[in-house]
């Protein structure tokens, strides 16, 4: 099962974690280096999280009886480095949610672009008049359309409709797209087909020439359904530590720290080009997820080579927009041993004074996430 679960997703996943893990130790030279993913100067979408990322499969009468339910509720983390790099603030996003694709050919998110397209058709109407208006769209009823950072959708019985497979398994997918943009959304041309040329694009308002990826970003996530109705809950967090104390959700008990005078242009160039490591000029501060010892669930899919069931593999994806990482992945939880204990990572501040946002998204294998955001404030210097 887990070949066929989600391999673009999790060749994805596998990129950019090679990327976080080992983009300073292949560093030669005196070469500069690309920013690493953690810094958040574009537009990015950091995560998106689901409150169902399995639901079990319930008749439609029993859906109709309990929405609720049925109802998988999303919540996207978003943050405009672009916008704040630009002009000094984040920019006025325009979110888009369409939903509704179910159980595609062989699970190919691909094959969701044409009926993806066809909402989007029908949206279009209220998205011109919102323009206009200045208001959130109101969407044609009944149509699996979202707007802003949070979406909701009834999810039937997708498992029924689907042969049982001779192995493994009997399950459903289904897919929700997400389109966040600077701008206004509009129908691109495009030479092929839709399926291999994203027919949605975002739009400078006066202008309509397609924005780029600084302010234009869609994707999409899954959610599964299962015969035995399995379940997977989002990873547990109890806290997000700041040199071994918790850190708090309100912003004036934040911690305070002075600036690291490492100009930010040297701080992702190798060591070795007669600079100093800026982690080694600078006082680093460690910052770590505080997890229950259970944050793996067991993976009724993953068995060891003795038949043994194994744990889902959890991991850590920190992000900041300003200070930096020495490695912004983390492993927290493997599939044989469970919880590790060396989790820390090494964070240390901007060379200028300000407020520092830091995220920390927890994540499983099987698409469960949990985000957390936490602030420190960052001084001129340690007396301030």
């Amino acid at each position: 099962m887990a070949s066929r679960k989600s391999p673009l997703r999790r060749a994805v996943l596998g990129a950019l974690a090679l990327t976080a893990l080992f983009g300073h130790a292949v560093a030669s030279g005196c070469a500069a280096s690309f920013a690493p993913a953690s810094e958040l100067s574009s537009l990015r979408v950091i995560s998106v999280t689901m409150d169902k990322p399995y639901i079990a499969p319930y008749p439609a009468e029993e859906c109709a009886a309990d929405p609720e339910k049925c109802t998988v509720h999303f919540d996207m983390e978003v943050y405009d480095g672009y916008g704040v790099a630009t002009q000094g603030s984040e920019r006025p996003l325009n979110i888009l949610w369409i939903g509704g694709c179910f159980d595609p050919e062989g699970d190919q998110y691909s094959l969701c672009i044409f009926p993806l397209l066809e909402l989007f058709k029908a949206a279009q109407g209220a998205l011109n008049q919102a323009v206009i208006d200045g208001k959130p769209p109101a969407f044609p009823p009944g149509l699996p359309l979202g707007w802003g950072k949070k979406f909701s959708m009834v999810v039937p019985d997708i498992v029924s409709p689907r042969p049982k497979p001779q192995f493994g398994p009997h399950y459903g997918v289904g897919y929700v797209f997400f389109l966040a943009c600077a701008g206004k959304f509009g129908l691109l041309e495009t030479s092929a087909s839709a399926a291999s040329n994203f027919p949605i694009g975002c739009l400078d308002p006066e202008t309509n020439e397609p924005l780029g990826a600084d302010s234009f970003v869609p994707g999409y996530t899954q959610i599964y359904s299962f015969e035995d109705g399995r379940e997977n809950k989002n990873p547990a967090v109890n806290a997000l530590n700041f040199d071994d104390e918790p850190m708090s959700e309100d912003i004036t008990e934040a911690p305070s720290v002075p600036v690291c005078d490492v100009p930010e242009q040297d701080r992702d160039l190798p060591p070795s080009c007669s600079r100093e490591d800026p982690y080694v000029a600078c006082t680093p501060y460690e910052i770590d997820v505080d997890v229950p010892d259970d944050v793996g669930e067991v993976d009724p899919e993953a068995k060891d080579s003795t038949g043994k069931p194994q744990k889902e593999a959890v991991w850590v994806n920190y992000y900041s927009d300003s200070g930096n990482f020495e490695s912004a992945i983390k492993l927290v939880s493997d599939t044989q041993t469970g919880i590790l204990d060396n989790r820390q990572v090494k964070w240390i501040p901007p060379a200028e004074p300000g407020r520092a946002t830091i995220w920390a998204v927890v994540r499983d294998a099987r698409g469960g996430s949990t985000t957390l955001v936490r602030t420190v404030n960052v001084t001129k210097s340690a007396s301030q």
